[in-house]
């Protein structure tokens, strides 16, 4: 409960707006900004935040699910299970796997995105 107290405030501040209209005009708008903004803060607290400015919520969520990859950071489960994981050379390993979904990820959601809006 405190995270959407808390980031429903961050988003209120007035620095804000300007900053996520720039996330958001990024090609795939509201799945890009998710997408973005989950390597930054995670996929969940991200797409919390954005749901202050945005009101496809499908869009969100659909960029909350592939922001999950990529880096480590992009989902807290990611570093849960890096961290209990403590095998030499897991981290890159994981970034290698992790940044190729990422990338077939995005490609698969701006197709079936398109294909069905």
């Amino acid at each position: 409960m405190l995270m959407f107290v808390n980031l429903g405030l961050l988003a209120r501040l007035p620095f804000m707006p300007p900053l996520v209209d720039v996330l958001l005009a990024l090609p795939g708008a509201d799945i890009a900004g998710a997408v973005v903004l989950s390597q930054v803060i995670s996929n969940v607290p991200a797409t919390i935040f954005l749901a202050e400015f945005s009101d496809h919520w499908y869009a969100l969520a659909w960029g909350a699910n592939v922001g999950g990859f990529g880096l480590a950071i992009g989902s807290l489960a990611n570093l849960i299970a890096l961290r209990l994981g403590r095998q030499p050379g897991l981290w890159l390993a994981f970034h290698g796997w992790s940044l190729l979904m990422l990338l077939i990820s995005l490609v698969g959601i701006y197709t079936l995105h398109n294909a069905l809006y």
